[in-house]
Parts: C-alpha cells; sequence; structure tokens
C-alpha cells in the first residue's frame, strides 16, 4: 500500500515518544527530530517513493533482514564483520541481554510497524532494531511472535549503491 515520508515519520516519532529523552537531550539535542534529522537527511527520506506492507511471516522474514549500520550496535557484531544479518546478530548473547530487546520480547507490540530500505536483494532495517533482534531471538529460540508486523519501505537505486550500503555496512 503506498504511503509517504511524512506518515512514516509521524507513526515513528508517535512510537518513540517518551522514549528516548534522555539518550537525545544527553548527546546535546534538543528534541527527537533533531536527533533523527541526523540520520535522516543524508538520504533524502522525504524525496522518495514509500510502500507500507504488511509481513505475513515476521519469523521466517525478519531473521534474515540485515541490521542497520548503527554504532550503537557494533560491539554486538563478530571483530571482523561489517555488516550482519539479524539471524547471525542474535548469535551473540549479548543481544538477549539488551534491556530494551527484552523488554520487546517479554510484551511484543501488536501491531508494530519498522522501517526499512531495500535495493532489489537487501532489506535493511533502518528503524525497528530492538524489534527485529527479539523477532529473530524469538524464532532462534522457536517461539511464537503474536501480533501483526508491517514494514515501512524505500527503494534505493542502482546509481545509489554506495549510499544502500552505508546504511548496513560499519565502518571500520
Amino acid at each position: 500500500m503506498p504511503t509517504t515520508w511524512q506518515a512514516v515519520h509521524h507513526d515513528w516519532e508517535a512510537r518513540e515518544a517518551g522514549y528516548w529523552e534522555a539518550y537525545f537531550e544527553g548527546h546535546g539535542y534538543a528534541s527527537w527530530v533533531a536527533w533523527r534529522d541526523k540520520y535522516i537527511q543524508p538520504l533524502n527520506l522525504a524525496g522518495r517513493t514509500w510502500n507500507l506492507y504488511k509481513i505475513d511471516k515476521p519469523e521466517v522474514t525478519v531473521p534474515n533482514m540485515w541490521a542497520g549500520a548503527f554504532k550503537g550496535w557494533r560491539h554486538y557484531y563478530p571483530e571482523d564483520v561489517r555488516a550482519i544479518q539479524f539471524k547471525d546478530l542474535v548469535k551473540n548473547p549479548e543481544v538477549a541481554r539488551n534491556e530494551k530487546v527484552a523488554a520487546v520480547l517479554a510484551n511484543f507490540s501488536d501491531p508494530t510497524t519498522i522501517i526499512g530500505f531495500m535495493d532489489g536483494k537487501k532489506m535493511v532495517i533502518f528503524e525497528g532494531m530492538h524489534r527485529a533482534s527479539a523477532m529473530a531471538l524469538a524464532t532462534r529460540d522457536d517461539q511464537k511472535i503474536t501480533g501483526d508486523v508491517f514494514i515501512a519501505v524505500t527503494e534505493f537505486g542502482a546509481e545509489e549503491a554506495a549510499l544502500f550500503e552505508s546504511t548496513y555496512r560499519q565502518k571500520e
């Protein structure tokens, strides 16, 4: 179903309301928007075409998606790995001990929407890292995800290969 960046952004902001204030304020940002704009602006998300899909089998699909390249997640990667799928990320036992991941796993939101980028081959999670990790852990542990999972997706063209790669490949 077609959607817009404005709708995706509004849903994202509403979902995170009251959740990250201490973090972004502690890092010198005046607001959630100012903090998130750091990631959004280089990607021209407002100028892209967006679609919203229901993920029919999140326990199968989500673990095969790629983790976004966020430095806060880098310490979960094996030392020599710069890009990782969630099914491999959750092999690190520290992921299961992450407070936010554990909280999501214990009380999964229904419905929930994550944000993804695609290049025709790879689906990268830009927003929803904790929920995607919880879904991958549930799959690994043979637990069922109950509730509807949606993904808002925009596609990167072949001419944007380097920009797309920067969304999932950690810097050296």
